[in-house]
């Protein structure tokens, strides 16, 4: 299989720096893969991606989680209440929403009544897009800090982001 250099990691991180420094500016290539001890939330890495991607336009978000834990809540809604997106989409499981059912009524009060997509699920994952980056982000890390080695990775413009989009929607 030739691999042709949009394909091809772009740079790989030990991510012991600030959100800022690990992913740092998103292109069209970007493509990363950080391991973190920690300092690295989900949420860290959406909003960075929501500021380095808005300046093409407003973008749509999607957060995959299992659930939103009790400590998350704050890191969870401060995503609800960002000015900066077009729109959203949670993919949580079913026993979360049901756990934290006044969380999703924010999130669809925010975002629309279908904007919350209830299955199995496990998966930690996001996308921020607009009209020219579809960035996708995938890792270990739970929505808030977590004091423990996990991975991230963000890949722009790519098959990755377009399985989760086609996923997602169905």
């Amino acid at each position: 299989m030739k691999i042709s250099k949009s394909n091809r990691l772009q740079k790989s991180i030990d991510g012991t720096d600030l959100v800022e420094n690990v992913i740092g500016q998103i292109e069209e290539d970007t493509r990363i893969f950080a391991i973190t001890r920690g300092q690295i939330s989900m949420i860290d890495a959406i909003k960075h991606t929501i500021k380095s991607v808005s300046r093409f336009g407003l973008p749509h978000v999607s957060v995959w989680t299992w659930c939103v834990a009790d400590y998350e809540i704050e890191c969870f809604e401060s995503l609800v209440n960002h000015n900066g997106i077009s729109g959203a989409t949670l993919v949580i499981d079913r026993a979360g929403s049901r756990r934290n059912r006044e969380l999703m009524d924010k999130w669809q009060k925010r975002f629309g009544s279908e904007s919350v997509r209830l299955c199995m699920n496990h998966a930690k994952i996001a996308t921020v897009s607009n009209e020219k980056l579809r960035v996708a982000i995938r890792g270990s890390m739970n929505l808030n800090y977590n004091p423990r080695f996990e991975n991230l990775d963000i890949s722009v413009n790519d098959g990755a982001f377009d399985l989760i989009n086609e996923i997602e929607s169905g």
